[in-house]
């Protein structure tokens, strides 16, 4: 099993029940039983020593400790308690969980996006009152009054909410291998801006940090591994235009032709 098999399941639960969304029966099922699974095949190793007690009652009775059932039994859980007999029982209950969870990919990005979507509202209510400030900077926030204060502590909840919920949504991503989730993309796993908002607001790279999004204008909106890949597509083709239009501008140049007006895009 890849190591990262169990982190990466882990962090998927975990933002699914610290977020309170409905999980979808079959993965919570699935997930259960690769857990027992696992534990169980951990806990069935014994002491080399323990088989010695065993041969010496068989002997005592007079039976063949080669035949003995409680010999039989210590000496296989040692050979099931092996590094190797571990990792591979590992990988089929974790590859069993990850059917289940690449079957409901689009169903468990459902069950996020309702306290995405809840925690979201709460950001842009806030910073209607708060304004474009640091959440950090509580000095502030006091200076406001209690409603500011309110509106403070509602929207520190519901950033830790969504980013609980992206570390769950790239688990998700990264376990099932929906999705490519390349770092230089981070904003969009949150957000949808256009090619022209990537560029002058200098999106690349940049975290998910709902807060500074909402500060910047964007719309909060978690999309689905299909649809992230469709976000990342609208940059792949912004950056394409723009190199065609620049190769074109040079070449026009070089003959001595007049570039190409185009229609400035006003944000």
């Amino acid at each position: 099993m890849n190591l990262s098999d169990r982190s990466n399941a882990t962090q998927l639960v975990t933002a699914l029940d610290k977020t309170g969304a409905k999980t979808p029966a079959a993965v919570t099922e699935s997930y259960a039983t690769t857990i027992r699974v696992s534990d169980a095949v951990r806990a069935i190793g014994v002491r080399p020593e323990t088989v010695y007690a065993a041969i010496a009652a068989a002997l005592t009775r007079g039976d063949d400790p080669a035949s003995d059932a409680e010999v039989q039994r210590i000496l296989a859980s040692g050979q099931i308690s092996n590094g190797g007999v571990i990792a591979g029982v590992d990988d089929i209950a974790f590859s069993r969980f990850r059917e289940v969870c690449t079957e409901h990919a689009d169903q468990i990005v459902l069950a996020l996006r309702k306290p995405f979507d809840t925690a979201a509202k709460t950001l842009i209510d806030a910073h209607q009152v708060l304004g474009s400030i640091d959440l950090a900077d509580t000095d502030t926030v006091v200076r406001k009054g209690d409603n500011a204060a309110s509106k403070w502590a509602q929207a520190t909840a519901a950033a830790a909410t969504v980013k609980n919920i992206v570390l769950g949504w790239a688990a998700l991503a990264a376990f099932t291998g929906r999705t490519s989730d390349n770092i230089r993309h981070q904003v969009l796993r949150i957000s949808a801006p256009s090619y022209e908002q990537w560029m002058s607001q200098e999106l690349e790279g940049k975290h998910a940090d709902p807060w500074a999004l909402v500060i910047l204008g964007l719309d909060l909106a978690l999309p689905t591994m299909s649809g992230y890949r469709d976000r990342v597509a609208v940059i792949a083709q912004g950056a394409q235009q723009v190199a065609a239009e620049q190769e074109e501008d040079e070449r026009a140049y070089l003959t001595g032709r007049r570039p190409t007006d185009r229609k400035v895009t006003v944000l």
